[in-house]
């Protein structure tokens, strides 16, 4: 009688992985070839004009939350990055730079994190969520980054897409995004072809534009079908005491400098006073 159930068990285990997988290549949609060229590289351009590409470069910090999650504070000048997740004693928040995570500081629960294999974990742990929120906050940012490739698709009805793909970088490089365009030359919606999820052309919108106070458009809810992700707190300024009235990268800078020699230290700026300039004679003609 037991053998019998745990035959049923098996048996039900089966179905559902077969019903998974067939709904996965149900769902699935096959990824376009699209044209490379100058054509795509100018819808991108284009696509990023929409954004305010410009403001973004200019901005430099930002913090947002991500899917009710992780709580980021990202200082984009420095390249400091704060990640938060959790509450109470068991909340994290790990100090880091990017991309060098690893000579981060950790606290846990108020206590700073000094067991250096567990420090290590939760260092890698917050640099992935890092790179996969900083992603999702503005991946328009990326179209051309080193690695990436770019190709114009036209659609069946005379519209043209651009598909994206990254060859390196990241944490899961060869991943491909298809961008289609809404009326006001932003995204609505792409289809990604992603190592960690097995719907291959899973659609997502792009909704919840907001302009921030740097001038930045950014897409703060996009819809997956099954679940909503969106970004919320999303706020930006110039500059990291512009955004929190602080620095919270003291420990962190402190740290760094102590790692450096002195001669390659950044010496604070010092006060000059313009030398007086004496008149030239001139020579009448």
């Amino acid at each position: 009688m037991q053998l019998k159930k745990r035959y049923i068990a098996l048996i039900i285990i089966l179905l559902l992985i077969a019903l998974l997988a067939g709904s996965c290549i149900f769902l699935s949609h096959p990824k376009p070839d699209g044209v490379p060229g100058p054509k795509a590289d100018a819808l991108a351009k284009r696509i990023q004009q929409q954004m305010n590409l410009k403001a973004w470069r200019d901005t430099g910090a930002i913090q947002w939350i991500f899917s009710g999650r992780n709580r980021h504070i990202w200082d984009k000048k420095r390249n400091f990055s704060i990640v938060r997740w959790g509450s109470g004693h068991s909340e994290v928040k790990a100090v880091f730079s990017i991309p060098s995570y690893k000579k981060g500081v950790v606290y846990q629960g108020n206590k700073k994190v000094n067991d250096p294999e567990k420090r290590q974990k939760l260092l890698k742990k917050a640099y992935a969520a890092w790179i996969n929120d900083s992603f999702w906050l503005n991946p328009i940012a990326k179209f051309f980054d080193k690695g990436t490739t770019r190709r114009l698709v036209t659609n069946k009805d005379g519209s043209n897409s651009l598909l994206v793909e990254y060859k390196s970088g990241g944490l899961t490089p060869g991943d491909a995004y298809l961008y289609e365009q809404g009326a006001n030359g932003l995204p609505k919606r792409w289809r990604m072809w992603v190592s960690n999820i097995p719907i291959r052309g899973l659609a997502a919108t792009f909704s919840g534009w907001e302009t921030l106070s740097t001038g930045v458009k950014i897409s703060t809810s996009h819809d997956i079908g099954f679940f909503v992700l969106k970004l919320s707190d999303v706020k930006a300024a110039k500059d990291i005491r512009n955004l929190l009235g602080k620095d919270p990268f003291t420990e962190l800078v402190a740290k760094k400098n102590a790692a450096q020699p002195t001669s390659k230290r950044t010496p604070s700026p010092k006060p000059t006073t313009p030398k007086p300039t004496t008149p030239k004679p001139t020579t009448p003609r």
